[in-house]
């Protein structure tokens, strides 16, 4: 369960769902849930 203000790092965007449809209601369920997203330029080495 994430609460506000809690941090989820996810690697690779299809982690959040078995197909599009699926990370596009994972995204929009975070954002429902004030949840903030940012893009990481980190190496992925």
């Amino acid at each position: 369960m994430l609460w506000r203000g809690d941090v989820l790092v996810v690697r690779w965007v299809d982690r959040l769902g078995r197909n599009y449809q699926d990370v596009i209601d994972t995204s929009g369920d975070f954002m429902r849930r004030a949840a903030l997203a940012t893009k990481s330029f980190a190496s992925s080495c």
